[in-house]
């Protein structure tokens, strides 16, 4: 639903922009924590393939690695481990579903094995509403699921979803916006009805 929420938003500011979802999942923490120490233990078997900005993220988080835009990293990146590999059926099958449910709103997908949300409490399914009109910032939206986020800040253990946007990225790329919709909301109360409820 809050994959489906953004793009509804994008489209209607950039009907003229070509913007393309990148999807991926992180799996459990336990999966994470398991991918980090065999990525981790690749690079520092390529360390002399890396950039020096990448060398010093080998221990301390691995995962930013992917996140390079440096040119020296991208061969070894693209030889590393995908961390589909390392989930669970359980994550994996969560992951199928939501792919699915994509398909079935007609949001095209493009799976992004390197795609990873640098900070340590995103987990499962994580996105990127990018596009390739203004140069290498180009994530418009980007977000995912991050259990464990709100008890770290000292609250209740609740799990959570979400996104956030970049404004001044998307103000660029903006041309028209019509404010003339009428707001409505729709309650799904039969998770039964759930995909037929989001096109409505």
């Amino acid at each position: 639903e809050i994959i489906n929420l953004a793009n509804i938003i994008l489209k209607r500011i950039l009907p003229n922009s070509k913007i393309t979802l990148h999807i991926n999942s992180l799996g459990t923490r336990e999966n994470l924590k398991n991918y980090k120490k065999v990525l981790s233990n690749f690079f520092s078997e390529n360390k002399s393939f890396l950039s020096s900005e990448s060398l010093d993220k080998i221990n301390s988080n691995p995962l930013r690695i992917l996140d390079s835009k440096n040119k020296q990293d991208k061969d070894v990146i693209n030889k590393s481990p995908k961390i589909l590999d390392f989930l669970s059926k359980e994550a994996l099958s969560d992951y199928e579903k939501i792919k699915k449910s994509l398909i079935d709103l007609n949001i095209p997908i493009y799976e992004d094995p390197t795609l990873v949300r640098g900070l340590d409490y995103y987990c499962n399914t994580v996105f990127e509403f990018k596009t390739n009109e203004i140069g290498s910032q180009d994530t418009l939206i980007g977000g995912g699921r991050y259990n464990g986020l709100i008890k770290t800040l000292g609250g209740k253990d609740i799990p959570g979803v979400g996104w956030a946007g970049g404004i001044e990225r998307i103000m660029i790329l903006m041309k028209n916006i019509s404010t003339s919709d009428k707001a409505v909301h729709l309650a799904i109360l039969d998770p039964g009805y759930k995909i037929h409820a989001i096109k409505v």
